[in-house]
């Protein structure tokens, strides 16, 4: 955020934002060390709540809803009531950003693991070797907008990162994967911005 401030493409996307808040930001960063990230946060004006996300009730509306990676994780059914949850805390300004890795997250610790390999597997299989801890819903990008509309959530700008359909040549995708669009199946991240 500092860096967008600074850069001045913060102010072209969020004219709304106050020059005073970013100087809070600012201090924030220089002091996160001494004073501890709960403290530092609850400077900011950042109340931290611990909880199922589906049951959130805000008494004002939020500016903000932001993931970084954490929606992939989560499974449909409940990522569409969290959403929903998101939606009705929301109010006309508010910004909504999430970033989805969509790649086999054991790729990151296991070299002899490809970043496609978690679609190899039919969903028996996956649910063998998925695990509870840090769970992999495997949804593509067309399924999360699937599940935005269900959510009653627009998406107002879509992000794709890297990945192209050549890179999928000689991986054996298991259903459905195999007969989805390459271009979704191979796409490796996707950036997801609501503007409400």
């Amino acid at each position: 955020m500092l860096d967008l401030a600074r850069s001045g493409e913060l102010a072209s996307t969020l004219p709304v934002v106050r020059d005073e808040r970013i100087g809070e930001l600012e201090a924030a960063r220089r002091e996160v060390m001494q004073l501890g990230h709960r403290a530092t946060m609850e400077r900011l004006g950042i109340e931290l709540r611990i909880g199922d996300a589906r049951d959130l009730h805000l008494d004002e509306p939020a500016d903000l809803v932001t993931s970084n990676t954490v929606l992939e994780h989560i499974d449909p059914e409940v990522l569409v009531g969290i959403l929903v949850a998101f939606r009705l805390n929301s109010r006309p300004g508010t910004v909504m950003s999430h970033l989805v890795d969509l790649c086999d997250h054991y790729a990151y610790v296991d070299d002899t693991v490809d970043v496609y390999q978690f679609l190899t597997f039919d969903e028996r299989r996956w649910r063998w070797i998925d695990n509870s801890l840090q769970p992999m819903n495997r949804l593509r990008v067309h399924q999360y907008r699937e599940l935005y509309e269900a959510a009653g959530v627009p998406i107002t700008e879509e992000q794709r990162g890297e990945g192209a359909p050549e890179d999928l040549a000689g991986v054996e995708l298991a259903p459905p994967f195999d007969s989805m669009d390459p271009r979704d199946v191979a796409c490796k991240s996707v950036l997801l911005v609501t503007r409400f």
